[in-house]
């Protein structure tokens, strides 16, 4: 730091300290600032005729970092008071010439060279118009600012981008300089281009940088004439998630499949595509399948049992379509247990929990089933109440099982011991029930919970009454 600079320091330092110990209405407080600067340092050549021309001068306090509009607190002077007249920065051109502009307050002052031309553009100005309806941009990251067109009363556009005057409604976020604006810190505003009374803003947004993205779905089935929403967050420096869906922009690989517009994706016709999304340079892909109508979802077993403590593999789904198709979803459907004190699901498996009856929730495209679940304690034995039976032909007669648990309690098994016949051509079995079909012996065998147990079945003829 030279001398010249410590000693301005050191008397901004002064002035500051006089502003506080002088009390307010003595006529003696001022602002205090380090320099003056244009909103736009170039000279400015104006046609006669175009009025509202406006210079915006600031006044920067270097040393508290603020920068704050001076334009109508600043002394105007001009070095020819008949080309211009000068009004809180809003030009009037009176004729041609060329004229010098100085804004000056306490001891500091700023000049720019004023042209004043022959009328080029007689017509008043209906409107502006920004080539670029808005920004998004990086802290620290800039961009060129847009071209600003004229709107005349007989409809022509008249190119004045080097005619407009420049602000930015909030410095903190974007800053506008040498024909660029550019990102301070996160958050919305605008900039705002001003010439010949008129004006037009532009919406920038400041976003902070992004390390990495996520799609929550990879992989999306549709039905066509159906839409969806595309969720996507991204991770920044700071290792906090934001949810950025509406920000990316995507692209789909077949349009005829599906389209895209904003986050929600709509499925078109059947068939596969690929949606490409990017933001800040980074790419995700989500891989979209249009499939027919679904009609209905089936599984696989009908019922499950499960033991307290055990588990399970969840069953499979087919869909069945309405072009007939039937596909194996089981790896696409959404579960849910209707219980989770009784039964829970993860990593594909039901998990039994406590004794009692749920349910399981396959959802998929609109659809669901349910699957009955029993959870039962674990059985210890089995016991047949009749281990050998003589029936004539055409009588039936129910089995009775019961099961003894790990506590010593006992319960009736009959209708869940899963029986098989021998010699279905002697007897048969349905449920817990035994039907004599033809004389000869036959033997039944069943399980439970893995434990076997058997039953001997003797059919003879009826006999013969006298």
């Amino acid at each position: 730091m030279n001398r010249s600079t410590r000693l301005s320091k050191l008397l901004v330092a002064l002035m500051m300290l006089v502003a506080l110990v002088i009390p307010a209405g003595t006529g003696y407080a001022e602002e205090v600032i380090t320099s003056l600067e244009y909103d736009n340092p170039a000279d400015i050549e104006i046609s006669l005729g175009v009025e509202g021309t406006s210079v915006r001068v600031w006044g920067v306090n270097s040393i508290e970092e603020t920068k704050r509009e001076y334009s109508d607190k600043v002394e105007w002077s001009l070095t020819d008071d008949k080309i211009i007249k000068v009004e809180k920065g809003v030009i009037t051109p009176l004729e041609e010439g060329t004229v010098t502009l100085t804004a000056k307050y306490q001891k500091f002052q700023v000049s720019k060279q004023i042209k004043i031309t022959a009328s080029k553009i007689v017509e008043k100005v209906v409107k502006l118009t920004a080539s670029q309806n808005s920004y998004s941009l990086l802290a620290g990251s800039e961009q060129k600012l847009p071209v600003i067109e004229a709107e005349l009363e007989s409809g022509t556009k008249v190119d004045v981008s080097d005619k407009v005057s420049w602000v930015s409604t909030s410095t903190k976020i974007v800053t506008v300089k040498d024909g660029k604006v550019k990102g301070v810190s996160i958050g919305k505003t605008t900039v705002k281009a001003m010439y010949s009374g008129k004006f037009v803003k532009v919406p920038v947004a400041v976003d902070e940088k992004i390390t990495s993205l996520t799609v929550q779905n990879k992989n999306i089935v549709l039905i066509a004439g159906k839409s969806i929403a595309v969720k996507v967050t991204g991770m920044n420096s700071a290792g906090t998630n934001i949810v950025l869906s509406s920000k990316v922009n995507w692209v789909s690989s077949n349009t005829s499949v599906a389209t895209v517009k904003g986050a929600a994706v709509k499925a078109v016709a059947n068939g596969t595509t690929t949606l490409t999304g990017s933001y800040q340079g980074i790419e995700v892909t989500v891989n979209v399948s249009v499939v027919p109508k679904l009609l209905k979802l089936t599984f696989s077993p009908s019922r499950i049992n499960v033991i307290v403590g055990g588990e399970q593999q969840l069953p499979s789904v087919q869909a069945v379509y309405a072009d007939g198709t039937k596909l194996d979803v089981s790896d696409k459907v959404s579960w849910v247990s209707t219980s989770t004190k009784v039964v829970t699901i993860k990593d594909g498996n039901i998990k039994a929990v406590s004794k009692g009856r749920a349910a399981v929730k396959a959802t998929y495209l609109g659809k669901n089933i349910k699957i009955p679940i029993t959870v039962e304690e674990k059985i210890t034995s089995l016991k047949v109440e009749n281990k050998t039976v003589e029936l004539t032909i055409g009588k039936t007669k129910p089995i009775k099982v019961t099961g003894l648990n790990s506590a010593g309690e006992s319960s009736v098994l009959s209708t869940k011991v899963n029986w098989v016949s021998s010699n279905t051509s002697v007897i048969t079995v349905k449920g817990a029930t035994i039907k004599a079909i033809g004389t000869g012996s036959a033997t039944l065998t069943g399980s439970y919970q893995g434990i076997p147990v058997t039953v001997s079945i003797s059919v003879v003829p009826k006999t013969k009454t006298k």
